[in-house]
């Protein structure tokens, strides 16, 4: 998948997410990604499942899953021990 680069910013971006082996868990769809300790508990694992699968089609799918992360943190942190990622647009 290529993203077009912005005028005048030379050649575009190549949209590639490479998944190595290792602990924890990756969940993609579309442009949108996120990765979980191996410690996440399975409500995580849906939460980011659910989050991913809903935005992942939308061009600002990163930024909608960020946005939807950090309201929630905002109130507090429900998996303090637990680390995870997210990626996308």
């Amino acid at each position: 998948m290529t993203t077009p680069a912005s005028p005048g910013q030379g050649a575009p971006a190549q949209d590639r997410l490479e998944v190595l082996l290792g602990p924890g868990s990756v969940i993609r769809f579309g442009r949108v990604a996120a990765w979980a300790a191996p410690t996440a508990s399975l409500a995580l694992l849906s939460f980011l499942h659910q989050s991913v699968r809903n935005v992942g089609p939308s061009a600002r799918g990163g930024q909608l899953l960020a946005d939807h992360i950090a309201g929630i943190l905002a109130q507090r942190d429900p998996e303090p021990a637990t680390a995870f990622a997210a990626v996308g647009p």
